[in-house]
C-alpha cells in the first residue's frame, strides 16, 4: 500500500467515525463501533419439530445433556451453551415456545459485554442431519448468525398470529418464528389434536433463492402446514406495486411483519 492510499484510507475512516459519532455521541459510536466489527457469533438453532434427541446425539457437539419437560433441554453438557433470550410474557408459557438455539462457550467478557475471546467460526458447527427416529426425517437444527435467532424471538410471534417474513430466504428466521406459531407439533411435546391457527407468509423476490427457500422450509417444518397452507412461500417484490403485491397484502392483514432487507 502506498503513502497516499494509506492517507486516503486514513482521512475516509475519520470521516466515517465522525459521522456517525455526530449521530450517536462519541462514547456511544465507540461502544457501536467495536459490536459492529466484533466476529459473528454463531449458533445453533434447534429443530423442535424433530426429535431432540436427535440433536443432541451428533457426537460432535460433546457430552450430551438430557432432555426436560416439554423438550426443553437442559444445557447439553460442555459442548455448547444455550443463548437465554428475553422473556416477553414470563406471566404465561411463552418461556416453553421460546426460540431454542445454542452456541459454543466463549469465556469471559469486557466492559461492553463483548466476549474476551473471539467466537468459534460457524465450520465448527456440525451440519444438519436427518433426524433418523423421525417418521419425515426432518433436519436436527440449523446454524445461524445468533442475531437473527434473536430478531425472530423478540418478534413476539403467539400462536394464531398472522406473520409475514418479508424477505426471508434463506430461512433459519422464517423457521424460528414458525416454531413460535405452532408449538403444539412439537415433536417432544405431548398435546391434544385441535384446531390449527396461524399462519406464515414467506416471501423471497430472487427466483433462485425463494426456490431453494421453499426447499428449506419442507425439509424442517411438518408436511401438514403446507397442506392445510397455514405456511406459503411466495416470490414477490415488494419494491414494485401492482396486483402481486396487493395479493400478498390481502385479507385481513398480519399481525407481525419481519424485514431482513439484505444489503444488495
Amino acid at each position: 500500500m502506498t503513502k497516499t492510499t494509506r492517507n486516503t484510507a486514513s482521512a475516509a475512516e475519520e470521516s466515517f467515525h465522525k459521522h456517525y459519532a455526530t449521530i450517536w455521541g462519541e462514547e456511544r459510536w465507540a461502544s457501536l463501533y467495536r459490536a459492529l466489527a466484533y466476529p459473528t457469533r454463531y449458533a445453533a438453532l434447534v429443530n423442535r419439530y424433530a426429535p431432540y434427541s436427535d440433536f443432541n446425539a451428533l457426537s460432535e457437539w460433546g457430552k450430551p445433556g438430557q432432555p426436560t419437560e416439554y423438550g426443553r433441554p437442559e444445557i447439553p453438557g460442555d459442548g455448547l451453551q444455550q443463548l437465554r433470550f428475553p422473556v416477553t410474557h414470563p406471566e404465561d408459557d411463552d418461556a416453553k415456545n421460546s426460540v431454542l438455539c445454542y452456541s459454543r462457550p466463549v469465556k469471559g467478557a469486557d466492559e461492553d459485554g463483548l466476549e474476551e475471546t473471539a467466537p468459534r467460526p460457524l465450520t465448527d458447527f456440525p451440519q444438519p442431519r436427518p433426524a433418523p427416529s423421525h417418521l419425515a426425517h426432518l433436519l436436527t437444527h440449523w446454524n445461524l448468525d445468533a442475531a437473527s435467532a434473536l430478531v425472530a424471538d423478540l418478534l413476539d410471534v403467539r400462536p394464531g398470529d398472522s406473520v409475514l417474513d418479508l424477505c426471508a430466504a434463506p430461512g433459519g428466521k422464517s423457521i424460528a418464528l414458525a416454531q413460535k406459531l405452532w408449538p403444539d407439533l412439537y415433536a417432544d411435546r405431548p398435546t391434544t389434536p385441535g384446531a390449527r391457527t396461524g399462519r406464515l407468509v414467506c416471501n423471497e423476490a430472487d427466483g433462485k433463492r425463494q426456490k431453494r427457500l421453499a426447499e428449506n422450509m419442507k425439509a424442517y417444518l411438518p408436511s401438514q402446514l403446507f397442506k392445510q397452507g397455514d405456511l406459503v412461500v411466495t416470490k414477490i417484490d415488494a419494491t414494485q406495486s401492482g396486483s402481486a403485491l396487493n395479493g400478498l397484502l390481502a385479507g385481513s392483514g398480519y399481525d407481525r411483519v419481519l424485514v431482513d432487507a439484505p444489503c444488495s
